[in-house]
């Protein structure tokens, strides 16, 4: 069975705006993800927690545009196609690949409607502003 990379980011209806290496790979999900302290002593953690915390608040600000935080888990092929999309200014496409083709996906859920975002997206028709 093929290794699963763990990654994490924000999605919009635009497309996937991130794909970040998750620094705590395979040990926290986003159901614990934010229980963490300013005393934890593990660095990676912490960093997750704060990474996890600042695209929080750019979904929440960013609603209009249907924004959602997501932890997903592909194989390096796959990875590496997103990785490529994105360098090459496909964001909706590289969103269509990791919504069709990842192992296993969650979206944080202290947001109001994620998952209803997570559904509707990409749809660039979406933005007010667009």
């Amino acid at each position: 069975m093929e290794q699963l990379e763990t990654y994490l980011g924000l999605a919009d209806c635009h497309g996937l705006s991130s794909f970040i290496p998750d620094p705590v790979v395979g040990k926290h999900s986003f159901t614990d993800i934010l229980i963490f302290g300013e005393d934890d002593a593990d660095k990676n953690k912490k960093e997750k927690n704060d990474m996890v915390n600042g695209m929080y608040m750019s979904a929440y600000h960013n609603a209009q545009r249907r924004t959602v935080v997501y932890q997903a888990k592909v194989t390096h092929e796959v990875a590496n196609e997103i990785k490529e999309l994105l360098e090459d200014g496909q964001n909706l496409e590289a969103l269509i690949v990791l919504k069709n083709r990842n192992n296993e996906i969650g979206i944080l859920q202290g947001l109001p409607n994620a998952k209803k975002f997570w559904d509707q997206i990409p749809n660039p028709d979406l933005d007010p502003f667009h």
